[in-house]
């Protein structure tokens, strides 16, 4: 009989193959990224009359406008260190993972062979997800690796800052941690593959749509009271509501601290924000939150929804009008045109979620109600001129 450890097993095996062929590329991408890096730091030398640092070809280098002494001649030369490129690799397979592992549940003639198994719906999503985990940590940690071995057999690695590597390491594996789950958690509150990877678009982009409404509510309200006086609201980072935006910079900084033995002079104000350490916390929690939901789908799904239009309450419902009405928000102070664009992409909505020109009743009066609010926002922002 299979059971959970026999099926996972299997499934690994089905899936070895093409994982080999992408860290045989992944490492082959990262040995030319490396070998170009070492070429790059052996051709600088330190220039004492100039202060600065001059390559083969005679021209000079400064870091970031600030002159750079001979204590720094070490770091400048692995200024490169290529963590960067793990990341990127990273991300790539947290938007890949989803699809890959969960579309075999997203067709009906599969569902009967994988229902009939004696595992439950859950541990069977369980199992994916953990195939998925492996699929997004394998080529990252061996990229990063090979970085760290690049660094060390030319002999830079005494020359980093060894816990700005390790803060760096760490907060990576919550990235993938926190992306992936929320990607294959949405992924799989729809019907279909089609109706899966648009709502993992979706759910990067309504946050900051939300936090962009807020912030101009706020900027509306303020000319309402203060007249002739424009002031600026900004109460966070809009890029921190998307995890590919805020992690990406969060590593970025950590890795050019990473790259430098003595990071304390090239501080990067962003690291000191206690924003941005908040935010690091919330999107855990996002993370933990979203491995529960992948939980509770799976074993709440029904086998007859598969293929069918994506009817979730999390999914078109209410990401349509949700978008729409923060993007007419946030773009308050525009004119009539800006929040038309907004309904335009509300029409085109549900269109694709109707699967053509078949909407509903309830359909046409969420787009009409779109519209007038779109004409009252106008109307408001006129007045207030």
């Amino acid at each position: 009989m299979l059971n959970a450890n026999r099926y996972f097993k299997h499934q690994l095996k089905a899936y070895m193959r093409p994982m080999i062929i992408i860290l045989a590329i992944v490492l082959l991408i990262g040995s030319g990224v490396c070998s170009i890096n070492q070429d790059s730091a052996r051709d600088l030398h330190y220039s004492h009359e100039r202060g600065e640092y001059v390559s083969a070809d005679h021209k000079y280098y400064s870091d970031g406008g600030v002159r750079m002494t001979a204590k720094d001649l070490e770091c400048y030369k692995i200024h490169d260190l290529m963590l960067g490129y793990p990341v990127i690799i990273m991300m790539i397979m947290c938007a890949v993972a989803p699809g890959w592992m969960f579309s075999i549940f997203k067709k009906k003639r599969n569902l009967d062979c994988f229902y009939s198994l004696p595992i439950s719906r859950r541990t069977l999503g369980m199992l994916q997800y953990g195939l998925g985990l492996i699929a997004v940590y394998l080529p990252f940690l061996l990229t990063y690796a090979q970085a760290l071995l690049t660094n060390m057999s030319g002999g830079y690695f005494g020359n980093l800052g060894h816990k700005y590597i390790l803060y760096h390491f760490l907060i990576s594996i919550a990235a993938g941690f926190v992306i992936y789950t929320l990607f294959a958690f949405v992924f799989n509150l729809a019907n279909s593959s089609g109706d899966g990877y648009i709502f993992m678009i979706a759910y990067q982009l309504v946050p900051v749509f939300l936090l962009g409404s807020v912030e101009s509510t706020v900027r509306a309200y303020d000319r309402l009271t203060n007249p002739g006086v424009y002031t600026y609201y900004s109460f966070v980072d809009e890029g921190h509501a998307c995890s590919y935006t805020y992690f990406g910079e969060l590593l970025s900084d950590l890795c050019v601290k990473a790259e430098r033995k003595y990071p304390e002079k090239y501080l990067d104000r962003s690291l000191a924000d206690p924003e941005v350490w908040t935010f690091l916390v919330i999107w855990i929690i996002v993370g933990v939150l979203a491995l529960y939901g992948l939980y509770r789908v799976f074993g709440e799904k029904k086998a007859e929804q598969t293929e069918e239009m994506s009817e979730t309450v999390f999914g078109y419902k209410t990401l349509i009008p949700l978008c729409a009405v923060a993007g007419i928000i946030s773009g308050f102070g525009d004119d009539f045109y800006y929040g038309l664009m907004y309904f335009v992409a509300a029409v085109i909505g549900y269109t694709v979620y109707r699967r053509g020109v078949k909407y509903k009743k309830s359909d046409g009066i969420v787009l009409a109600l779109l519209f007038a609010f779109n004409i009252m926002m106008s109307i408001v922002n006129y007045t207030m001129r």
